[in-house]
């Protein structure tokens, strides 16, 4: 993010500004805790806490629950949308939850950061996790997997700048 606003912006103004962040919502550590049907009512996406507790992604979460309610009110059983949530995402989620503490390490964020600038390969398997193509159950096989590939690039990459200094020098 610096490295995209010092391109576009004068050193002055980007001193005077003030950094900030905004909150964002959390799913429940656990989310078959959070009730999200009534009698006549149901929340959906964001509403109904139906957020990845790693990325806080709800994109996805909210289109998927807005399915699942109009396929259970179309079918005129209403009753059904937090089964089928709960069958479709519910394990997944409280895997995610569960494993917050991990993730949320700042040496851990730094490295993985560092890998997707440095492999497409990292950087596609962490798009489709955000997207919900990848589940977190498949996603150390799948990374591990990727490790000849990456690790060929990353050897490559660094070859290759090696080199360029060597000439350079």
């Amino acid at each position: 993010m610096d490295g995209f606003l010092k391109e576009r912006y004068p050193a002055a103004a980007l001193e005077r500004a003030q950094r900030y962040a905004a909150l964002i919502p959390g799913a429940p550590s656990d989310p078959r805790a959070r009730r999200a049907q009534g009698d006549g009512w149901a929340l959906i996406g964001d509403a109904a806490g139906f957020v990845d507790p790693l990325t806080r992604e709800g994109i996805y979460y909210a289109m998927l629950s807005g399915d699942l309610l109009a396929e259970a009110l179309i079918a005129g059983k209403p009753d059904l949308y937090s089964e089928a949530w709960a069958r479709h995402c519910a394990r997944e989620l409280s895997w995610a939850a569960a494993h917050g503490d991990r993730f949320f390490d700042s040496r851990f964020i730094e490295r993985m950061v560092s890998l997707c600038a440095a492999s497409p390969a990292i950087a596609r398997v962490l798009s489709d996790l955000i997207a919900g193509r990848q589940d977190y159950r498949s996603l150390k096989r799948r990374l591990l997997l990727l490790t000849p590939r990456v690790g060929a690039h990353l050897l490559g990459r660094f070859a290759g700048s090696s080199l360029r200094r060597f000439r350079d020098s």
